[in-house]
C-alpha cells in the first residue's frame, strides 16, 4: 500500500495506491463479516475490483458496503443460494431466493452455455434485485468460451440507464465487448465536466480519431459521433451469430423486469466460417473509425491497474477497513475533510 502525499502530517491522504491484491483481499473481508460465504464472496470481491480498475466505480468496492448494508437491513438473505430451472433445452429461468442478483446471473449462465453449447442457443431470465455487476464481465466469461452472448437489464433507479451489451469470441484475440450503457454513463459523466469547464484525466477519454484527450468536450462529442456505428456493430453481429435461426422470435423479447440473456454457439448452429464473417464484419465497421474496438479500454484499464495499483479514496478506504473488521490507520481521524481531494495519479 503507498499513500499520496498528505497536506498535512496530522490527516490522512486524499487517496491510497492499492494493490490489486490488497484490494481484493479487503472487498472480500467485507462481505464475509457481512455474513457472505467464503466462496461466495471470493467470487464477488474480484468482480468488484475488476469493475472499480476500469472506472466503474458505481459497480467497485462501494458495492462491498451497499451489500454489507442490505445484509444488516434484512433486505438480503446473503446466505441464499438462486434457485435454476431448466424449463427446455433453449430457456432457463433463475430466482434469486431472496439473495443477491450476480450468483444468481452467474450459475444461471454457466447453465445456459451449456444448453447453448448442447443445442445452439438458449435464453436466461433472471429477476431484479441488489447487485447484478457489470453486465459486460457476465457475457465476457460466455465468450471466452467461444459462445456469442447479449444481456439487457432493467433500468437504473439512479440515472435511467438500462445496461445493454454484447460479448464476442474472436480467434486467437480477445473477446469483442459492445457495452451501451458504458458508453451512455461516461458520456455523462464528460459533459458534466464540461460543463464545469473542467479537464479530465488523460487516460480517461479519446477523441474521435483514437487518440487520448483531457478536453471533455471533445471525447463526450467522439462517443456520441460512434453510438450509431456500435449499434450498426451489434446489429450485424447478432445476424451473423444466428442465420440459422432468423424467424424464430420466441426468445427474443427482452423481459419487462429483471435480467435477460440470450448465448449463442455459432458453431452449434452451423456457422462454421463464423470467425471469418466475424472478422470481416469487424473490418467493414472499423473502416472509417480509427477509435479501438469496443472493450480495448476496459482491458488496458485493468492492466495498468494490474501493473501501476489501484487509486481508491482515504474515505471508502477508511470505511472499507472498518466493515471488515479492522482498525482505523493511527495516522487518520474521523473526519479527515479529504473525501473530496483529487491528486495527481501521474497517469
Amino acid at each position: 500500500m503507498r499513500q499520496a502525499p498528505a497536506s498535512s502530517p496530522t490527516t490522512c491522504p486524499p487517496e491510497i495506491l492499492l494493490e490489486i491484491d490488497e484490494a481484493t483481499a479487503l472487498a472480500d473481508a467485507v462481505l464475509r463479516a457481512a455474513g457472505i460465504s467464503a466462496p461466495q464472496a471470493g467470487r464477488m470481491a474480484p468482480a468488484m475490483v475488476a469493475a472499480e480498475c476500469e472506472g466503474r466505480w458505481r459497480h467497485g468496492l462501494v458495492q462491498a458496503l451497499e451489500c454489507a448494508g442490505r445484509i444488516r437491513k434484512g433486505r438480503v438473505n446473503a446466505q441464499a443460494e438462486p434457485a435454476i430451472v431448466v424449463e427446455n433445452t433453449g430457456r432457463v429461468r433463475a430466482s434469486l431466493a431472496g439473495g443477491f442478483v450476480w450468483p444468481a446471473i452467474v450459475l444461471g449462465l454457466d447453465i445456459a452455455s451449456e444448453q447453448a453449447a448442447d443445442h445452439g442457443h438458449c435464453m436466461l431470465d433472471v429477476g431484479a434485485g441488489a447487485y447484478a455487476g457489470v453486465l459486460a464481465h457476465h457475457l465476457e466469461r460466455a465468450a471466452d468460451q467461444g459462445l456469442v452472448a447479449l444481456g439487457f437489464g432493467p433500468a437504473s433507479a439512479d440515472d435511467g440507464a438500462a445496461p445493454a451489451a454484447m460479448a464476442l469470441p474472436r480467434h486467437a484475440q480477445p473477446s469483442l465487448l459492445v457495452d451501451l450503457t458504458a458508453s451512455d454513463l461516461a458520456q455523462g459523466h464528460l459533459l458534466l465536466a464540461q460543463d464545469q469547464q473542467q479537464t479530465v484525466p488523460l487516460a480517461w477519454a479519446l477523441d474521435d480519431r483514437g487518440a487520448a484527450t483531457t478536453d471533455a468536450g471533445v471525447a463526450a462529442d467522439a462517443i456520441g459521433d460512434v453510438e450509431q456505428g456500435r449499434m450498426a456493430l451489434i446489429v450485424g453481429l447478432m445476424a451473423a451469430a444466428v442465420q440459422q435461426t432468423v424467424g424464430n422470435t420466441e426468445h427474443c423479447a427482452t423481459a419487462s423486469a429483471g435480467y435477460r440473456f440470450i448465448v449463442i454457439d455459432p458453431v452449434r448452429l452451423g456457422a462454421t466460417d463464423f470467425d471469418t464473417e466475424l472478422d470481416t464484419i469487424i473490418a467493414l465497421a472499423m473502416m472509417d473509425n480509427a477509435r479501438p474496438l469496443p472493450g480495448t479500454g476496459r482491458r488496458h484499464a485493468r492492466a495498468r491497474a494490474e501493473s501501476s495499483g489501484l487509486w481508491v479514496s482515504s474515505a471508502l478506504y477508511e470505511q472499507l477497513r472498518e466493515h471488515a473488521g479492522k482498525p482505523p490507520r493511527a495516522a487518520c481521524s474521523a473526519d479527515n475533510g479529504t473525501q473530496d481531494q483529487v491528486v495527481d495519479r501521474g497517469e
